[in-house]
C-alpha cells in the first residue's frame, strides 16, 4: 500500500536512481561482453586441448594436468570460477537495476497526473530540492510572470495531492 511518506521517499530517490539505472545498463552491457568473451578464450582452450607431456616428474593424487582439468571441468559442467563470478555480478546489476528502474516508472508515471509548471515546480522542489528563492527567480524566468513562495507552495500542495492520488494514497482519518 502506498503512503505518503512512501511516494516521498520514491520522489526524493528519483534523480539518484534513474543516473544509476542509466549505468547498470552500462555495466551489464559490458559484464556481458566480458563473459562472452571469456566463453569464447574458455572453448578456444578447449578446442587446443592436446595429450598431456610426460615429463617423469613426480605427480600427487590430485590431477595437475591441465588437459585433464579441463576436460573434467567440461565433463561435469563446472563454469570458472572467473566466469562465475562475472555471472554472480552481472545478476546482482540485474536485480539493483530492476528495482532502480521501478522508482523512476512510479515517479514518471505520477508525474503524468500533472500539468506543466506543476511538473516544473516539482521537479525543482520535490525532486531536485531548490530553494524557494532560486525557484521563484526561476520560474519568472521560464514562464515570464513573477509569483510569490506562498502561491507556489499553493501549487505544489495542489500537485502532491495528484500524484498521491495517481498513487493510489488513501488519506488517514482519524
Amino acid at each position: 500500500m502506498w503512503t505518503k511518506e512512501r511516494v516521498d521517499k520514491f520522489l526524493s530517490h528519483y534523480l539518484e536512481d534513474k543516473a544509476r539505472a542509466a549505468h547498470l545498463r552500462v555495466e551489464i552491457e559490458q559484464l556481458q561482453a566480458d563473459i562472452v568473451e571469456a566463453e569464447k578464450v574458455l572453448s578456444a582452450n578447449v578446442d587446443n586441448l592436446g595429450a598431456q607431456v610426460i615429463t617423469g616428474m613426480p605427480r600427487g593424487t590430485a590431477t595437475s594436468d591441465p588437459t585433464s582439468q579441463t576436460a573434467i571441468r567440461l565433463a561435469m559442467d563446472i563454469v570458472p570460477p572467473e566466469i562465475k563470478e562475472m555471472q554472480t555480478e552481472l545478476s546482482e546489476c540485474r536485480n539493483e537495476m530492476r528495482e532502480r528502474e521501478r522508482t523512476v516508472f512510479y515517479v514518471d508515471t505520477w508525474l503524468m497526473a500533472l500539468t506543466e509548471r506543476e511538473k516544473w515546480l516539482v521537479m525543482k522542489q520535490v525532486i531536485s530540492g531548490e530553494f524557494w528563492r532560486t525557484i521563484m527567480d526561476d520560474y519568472a524566468i521560464a514562464y515570464q510572470v513573477r509569483i510569490s513562495q506562498d502561491t507556489l507552495s499553493r501549487i505544489k500542495a495542489k500537485a502532491m495531492q495528484k500524484i498521491y492520488a495517481a498513487a493510489g494514497v488513501r488519506e488517514q482519518t482519524g
